[in-house]
């Protein structure tokens, strides 16, 4: 599993990749309108052909990436290497990059379930929407026990 850590979200997408029987599966959703929304587009049997932050790149999108994929050690492999070899040249360069161009040559397949309860955290306003609009969404069960944490899901949920 290879998971961003910026990331708040169902238990459920986790139990969706890990009961899938693909070896190499990118977790996806519905579009969120978060405002940092990576867009997916795959082709007609649900593998990845691409990945923008920019509508305007993609002919058609298809998802939204969740940051939450299930890959097999070798998938794992030919990214480290893509990636190993494009960030002397593209220093900034995303993980999800290296994704797409392993997907050329080894088929990466997307999960979509347009209903998961999910969002990033990169900003304030990022958190404040994961406390408005998502936190109280989740199961109480989804909630990690941390101090302070149930009594703003307890909060939330008045």
């Amino acid at each position: 599993m290879l998971l961003e850590s910026d990331l708040l979200y169902e238990s459920r997408a986790l139990q969706l990749l890990l009961t899938a029987p693909a070896p190499d599966l990118i977790l996806a959703s519905g579009f969120t309108g978060s405002g940092d929304e990576v867009f997916i587009q795959m082709d007609s049997r649900s593998r990845l052909i691409a990945l923008s932050k920019s509508k305007e790149n993609l002919p058609r999108i298809d998802a939204e990436l969740v940051g939450i994929n299930k890959l097999s050690v070798h998938a794992y492999d030919l990214a480290c290497a893509v990636m190993e070899d494009r960030l002397a040249s593209y220093p900034g360069l995303d993980y999800e990059h290296g994704l797409v161009e392993v997907s050329r040559q080894y088929p990466i397949g997307v999960l979509k379930d347009e209903g998961l309860i999910w969002c990033e955290i990169d900003d304030e306003f990022h958190l404040a929407r994961a406390e408005e609009q998502i936190l109280p969404r989740l199961d109480p069960a989804d909630i990690i026990d941390k101090p302070g944490t149930s009594e703003i899901a307890n909060d939330n949920r008045k």
